[in-house]
């Protein structure tokens, strides 16, 4: 099974930063839920340890959604319990555990 920093090499890899891009783009920088300003891409599927590697769930554009922050905050409380393995920034990035404030 995939550990955190398998997953935080996935986001950080040229596939995921190509999605998000593309996420980005064909969203046109507007949220999809209430129409303000996105910039976090958001797995409607959770990315968990065991899917990570799954094109349409990692990478696939019918499984992302171009969120503002405070939609994603609402999205990520609904998959807390699939999602406490991860921490993302304000601007939707993994936080290394090193990095994490108690």
């Amino acid at each position: 099974m995939a550990t955190p920093k398998e997953i935080l090499r996935f986001y950080r890899s040229k596939e995921w930063k190509r999605a998000r891009k593309l996420k980005l783009a064909t969203a046109r920088g507007i949220c999809e839920t209430c129409g303000k300003a996105g910039w976090e891409v958001h797995h409607i599927i959770p990315l968990t340890l065991a899917n990570y590697k799954e094109p349409e769930i990692a990478i696939g554009q019918d499984n992302l959604k171009l969120l503002c922050t405070s939609c994603h905050n609402a999205e990520r409380a609904i998959d807390k319990d699939l999602r406490e393995d991860l921490l993302f920034d304000s601007q939707g990035q993994v936080i290394p555990k090193l990095k994490r404030r108690n």
